[in-house]
């Protein structure tokens, strides 16, 4: 290789850790001699997309005179043209003008709606996993309800063997923003009334685990509960977030540690801001600290509204609690809506080892593996009548979303994790790339009520906000994009 297209590769080499080494990738290059076999199996053997972009990048360096330009032709024939102009940054204005032209071109072929008389055109655009992500063209309303790429939901939850993990790791992201049409772009960096900008730094995520209870609490612990803090850490670092978790406070730390991180400039540079709480609930709106003493949603909230915390003021701010709102178990109802729905033949997880199986009578398994109640937690979304401050009220852009409605437990299995939070998981995971939040909790709920435990026991999480935009969160895209 030329010395020179090496050292483009070595001083570019953080931003090209990003490519996409997926299998259209590997083919170009091995078609035209630059990959041979044993590399690319080098390149497959490793499970990370980094670590296969890497070892990509170290092969491409030993390469011949023609393996720099079939890097660039590769990128291009990918739709990884933002990278691709990197290499030769010289050559991307008539890279881009090409793309438009194409993209024109396909456009007057399309077929007009039946229904509206207008046009619709589909640009598609290669995530960082290799799944194409199809956005709208420019005359698509943005804020239509009918998602531009559906993914189906699983039948029983949660699934026998999924792995969260793996799904985070595979998770749709959306490529680089000079690919995407106007109305995206433009609700990105803020030029949208209808939307949140969230060009710049997604935020901080919080994350608190109270998972072992003191002995004087009387309360038990929460077995599963890291796994629920670990999957969360990584879905919110995945979407670029900044993830600072602390496990175990007292009620008195919470209060310090969340009002020291209201108080945080790093905010005023921020987008936006996530805050998880995992553990007991009481009645009354309230979360249990692991010395038993409490401290209410409300107050939690409290503390990072436009009033109080004026770094976030008028940006998106997110709580997800998993914790129960009382004693009462949630026996389920008959669903009218759909004659081939029956809750007496649905599945659901076997308490005795995770697995699915059908409906069953009996009594909880007596081998330690059980599901287990969260204890109470009542958070009711409402928010005191406070002074209004100058440019948005105080209380809005808030999002609450509770495992679990008022008065009802909340399911969680030991050593896996609680419903709720897993199908937080999966749902972000899958459709964060073009569906914004208060849809995707929606279908958060769609999968934790279509859950039974094997004795018959439902559970219905719920949202409520005070949201004043739509919030993206544009997985795949950090603070360099921009």
């Amino acid at each position: 290789m030329d010395p020179n297209h090496k050292k483009i590769l070595i001083k570019n080499r953080v931003a090209l850790i990003d490519l996409d080494v997926n299998e259209e990738f590997i083919g170009n290059l091995k078609a035209n001699g630059v990959l041979s076999r044993n590399m690319v199996e080098d390149i497959e053997v490793e499970q990370r997309r980094s670590r296969k972009a890497g070892v990509f990048l170290d092969i491409l360096e030993r390469r011949g005179e023609n393996a720099f330009d079939e890097f660039y032709e590769a990128l291009i024939k990918t739709e990884q043209g933002h990278l691709a102009d990197i290499l030769k940054p010289d050559m991307a204005a008539s890279r881009k003008s090409e793309q438009l032209a194409r993209i024109a071109g396909n456009k007057s072929a399309l077929p007009q709606s039946n229904s509206t008389g207008r046009h619709f055109q589909s640009s598609t655009v290669q995530s960082m996993n290799g799944q194409h992500i199809h956005y709208p063209s420019e005359d698509f309303n943005v804020r239509s309800s009918i998602p531009v790429e559906d993914e189906e939901l699983p039948s029983e939850w949660p699934p026998k063997n999924w792995d969260p993990y793996k799904e985070i790791e595979q998770m749709k992201v959306m490529g680089h923003p000079s690919d995407w049409p106007t109305k995206v772009h433009d609700r990105f960096v803020g030029n949208s009334k209808e939307c949140y900008a969230m060009k710049g730094r997604k935020g901080r995520a919080v994350i608190i685990n109270n998972q072992n209870f003191d002995d004087t609490s009387t309360l038990t612990n929460r077995s599963g509960s890291e796994q629920d803090a670990e999957i969360l850490s990584k879905l919110f670092t995945k979407l670029g977030y900044d993830v600072r978790k602390y496990d175990n406070l007292t009620a008195c730390d919470m209060q310090k540690y969340l009002n020291n991180e209201a108080k945080q400039d790093y905010h005023n540079y921020c987008c936006s801001f996530v805050c998880a709480i995992l553990s007991h609930g009481g009645e009354g709106n309230t979360i249990y600290g692991v010395d038993g003493d409490t401290m209410s949603v409300k107050d939690i909230t409290l503390i990072f509204n436009n009033q109080n915390c004026e770094y976030l003021s008028g940006k998106p701010k997110i709580f997800i609690i998993q914790a129960c709102q009382g004693n009462t178990k949630d026996t389920g109802a008959l669903d009218r809506s759909d004659s081939s729905n029956n809750i007496l033949e649905s599945l659901s997880l076997d308490t005795t080892d995770g697995s699915i199986s059908p409906l069953k009578g009996g009594c909880e398994s007596s081998h330690g593996r059980y599901y287990v109640p969260d204890g109470e937690d009542s958070v009711d979304g409402s928010y005191p009548g406070l002074d209004r401050c100058d440019s948005v009220p105080t209380d809005s852009d808030i999002l609450v979303a509770n495992s679990t409605t008022e008065g009802k437990t909340s399911w969680r299995v030991g050593g896996r994790g609680s419903w709720f939070i897993q199908a937080v998981v999966y749902v972000f995971a899958k459709m964060a790339h073009n569906t914004d939040i208060s849809k995707l909790f929606v279908k958060v709920n769609g999968l934790v009520s279509s859950a039974t435990t094997k004795t018959n026991f439902k559970q219905a999480s719920k949202v409520e906000n005070t949201l004043r935009k739509d919030l993206y969160l544009y997985p795949g895209i950090g603070e360099s994009y921009c």
